[in-house]
Order: structure tokens, then sequence, then C-alpha cells
């Protein structure tokens, strides 16, 4: 008979780390012990808690893995219209995080992600530092710029119903989004986070 795959089969498989050695037993229990790997909802509020910060620290297991297609960093992601994207997640946590700095940042969100305690501050920080970036772009021209270009792209293909949204990658010159966004907090339990019956999207929107 061919054995079932399990849970904690398919989650120590995806999670072993790019160098092809398993992780530590204290860590893939951890891994083991939630019902979704990564969390699907308030991924920021999750990977803040106690068990998920030591997993975040842990030094040696978290590696910048290349991906397809663009994800929104969890870490840097301001509304549904400012975002950054991103092709690489970190190997351990699963989540993409952006690898290039954002403006006047000494540290990358993946780097921050894995080196900072208070996950809230550092998520405040990037968000911070995408805003500021935002609106030294509009000062610039290089917004009014990017739109122009991507105006000329739809009516060339006629309208563009079916052509995909301007997406942001982690280029700083190739933005997108319409508005300046509001950050919002949406103090949840702890203990209520991993069945919180909330609608959230997987790209790490603020909550």
């Amino acid at each position: 008979d061919t054995p079932t795959m399990t849970r904690e089969d398919d989650a120590a498989i995806r999670c072993v780390v790019s160098r092809g050695k398993k992780l530590p037993d204290d860590i893939q229990a951890i891994i083991n012990s939630r019902r979704h790997w990564p969390p699907k909802i308030r991924r920021i509020q999750n990977f803040a808690s106690e068990s998920l910060t030591y997993l975040r620290l842990y030094p040696g297991i978290h590696h910048a893995i290349p991906i397809n297609n663009f994800k929104t960093c969890t870490l840097c992601c301001v509304t549904r219209d400012i975002k950054r994207k991103t092709k690489t997640i970190s190997s351990t946590c699963q989540i993409p995080l952006c690898i290039k700095l954002i403006g006047d940042a000494t540290e990358t969100c993946f780097e921050k992600w894995h080196s900072r305690e208070d996950l809230h501050e550092a998520h405040m920080e990037q968000c911070g530092h995408l805003l500021e970036q935002r609106r030294r772009s509009r000062e610039s021209g290089r917004w009014s710029h990017a739109r122009s270009v991507r105006r000329r792209t739809l009516e060339g293909s006629g309208g563009g119903a079916d052509v995909a949204p301007m997406e942001v990658n982690e280029d700083e010159n190739s933005m997108g989004g319409d508005g300046d966004g509001v950050i919002k907090e949406d103090a949840v339990p702890e203990e209520a986070l991993e069945d919180a019956p909330v609608e959230v999207e997987e790209d790490g929107s603020l909550v």
C-alpha cells in the first residue's frame, strides 16, 4: 500500500532549507503544531507571537529562495494599493519578503523579518519607508511618468479590459497603485489568530 502523506510530512518536506538539511526538531515542532503553514491570515500578528518570534530569529535556517511569480512582500505592505512585489520567499517561514532596500532604509524586509524581535515596529518602519518613497516619487515626477507609460500601453491595446493592473515589483522605479492608503490596526487576541473567521488576503495586507 502507498503510505498516506500527513500534514506533518508535507510541512517537513516543504520546510527543508535550501541546503538540503532538515530543520531543528524544536523548529519543526512549532511548524507542525500549526493548522496552516505558513499562516494564511494576519501574518504580522501571527509571526509576532512568542513561538513564531523564536522561529523567525532562529539563526542559520532562513534563506532567500527565488520563486517564479511575483508575490506581495508581507513586511512592507501598507494597503492593497501600496505594496511591493517580490520573487523571493523565506525558506523556513515561507513568507514573501523583499531583498532590496526601500528608500532610506538600512535593512531589507528579509533582514528585518529575521532580526527584529518587535515585528510590529519593523512592519511600521518598512511601511513608513515605502510611503516616503512613493511621496518622493510623486514629487520627482517618476510616478506620473510611470502612469503615463501605463496609460499609453492600455490605449495601444485597445482599452485594455483584459490587461492586468500595473503591479509593483522590488525595483523602486516600477510603481503602481492609485491611493496613499491608510495604515490600519486591528488588535486580535493571539489565541484567536489561528481560527479567526476573517477574510484576509494572503498578501499580508496590514491588519
